[in-house]
């Protein structure tokens, strides 16, 4: 989603994220969740994002 310049080239448009919840901070004032994949080697991109889900459905951040 992020690309590797100021702007993300699907920027408008509908996406699908497939990760890791990392962390859980749907309570506390943040209202979301951080979620992580296992990254493409590229250091000029985020292999996380911070999903913003204000009255959200719970997320778990336990491997099965």
């Amino acid at each position: 989603m992020q690309g590797n310049s100021a702007t993300s080239p699907v920027a408008g448009s509908p996406v699908t994220v497939r990760g890791t919840v990392v962390a859980d901070l749907q309570d506390g004032g943040f209202q979301g969740f951080h979620v992580q994949d296992a990254g493409d080697g590229d250091p000029a991109t985020s292999d996380a994002v911070f999903v913003y889900a204000p009255g959200g459905d719970p997320v778990s951040s336990a491997t099965s």
